[in-house]
């Protein structure tokens, strides 16, 4: 169903290309990852595990 419904709303945008809900997923982790990679090199973090120590659940 999801699928489904992430190829209809491209459809409706005008976005073209073969997108399903795993390009959702494969999308949001990279940029997840890129903004990781960001913030370390602000912070001088070398090791993403000891940055995410800082991370808490939203409230």
């Amino acid at each position: 169903m999801l699928g489904e419904t992430v190829k209809r709303i491209c459809k409706g945008a005008g976005i073209e290309g073969q997108f399903t809900n795993h390009s959702l997923r494969t999308t949001t982790a990279t940029r997840g990852l890129s903004k990781d990679k960001f913030v370390m090199e602000r912070t001088g973090h070398e090791d993403v595990r000891s940055l995410q120590k800082y991370q808490q659940p939203d409230t």
